[in-house]
């Protein structure tokens, strides 16, 4: 499994105490969420190239997810989606390249989270991948199936689960000339 981490640059130094701060902060965040329960946007994309899905590694939560976060104050879902992946791993697309997939809203200990899912396919050579390197530490492209085991997140199964299956169907569906 190859990733890619953080480039070099003038901060690197002062990473590994913004990544320490970085877990405290969540934890004061999620309690934060907890006592007010607010309501807020989030937007995800799934980037595929290939028969591989970009996973994300974050600085102040275990394991691997995909690209995606908080959405501003009236901002369009697509306009988010794009903003949270070139923030947290430096691949530009534009708005248009996304095809939306679902958006949930689960109500929870913390708040109202409405979540808008957007993919991505990418063709050709593989995006490089430029991690922040303090909220997302590492990003790589894996194979869909190593995905689903490294996914912690049921959504995020349950999305990648969906796509091998649509897959699955796409490739054995036999195609008649009219």
């Amino acid at each position: 499994m190859a990733g890619y981490r953080s480039q070099t640059g003038f901060f690197d130094g002062l990473m590994p105490i913004v990544r320490w701060f970085m877990p405290p902060v969540y934890a004061v965040a999620r309690c934060w969420y907890a006592w007010c329960r607010p309501s807020r946007s989030t937007a995800a994309v799934a980037v595929w190239h290939e028969n591989r899905i970009l996973l994300v590694s974050h600085s102040y939560k275990d394991g691997y997810s995909l690209s995606g976060g908080g959405m501003r104050h009236h901002e369009e879902p697509e306009c988010g989606a794009v903003r949270e992946l070139f923030e947290e791993t430096g691949i530009a697309i534009e708005p248009v390249a996304l095809r939306f997939v679902d958006v949930s809203t689960r109500v929870s200990r913390y708040g109202e989270r409405t979540t808008y899912l957007f993919e991505v396919r990418i063709f050709g050579d593989a995006p490089q991948i430029r991690t922040n390197g303090w909220e997302t530490t590492a990003g790589m492209f894996v194979d869909a199936r190593e995905a689903f085991v490294l996914g912690q997140l049921v959504d995020l199964r349950r999305y990648i689960e969906e796509s091998l299956a649509r897959e699955a169907a796409r490739i054995v569906q036999p195609k008649f000339l009219s």
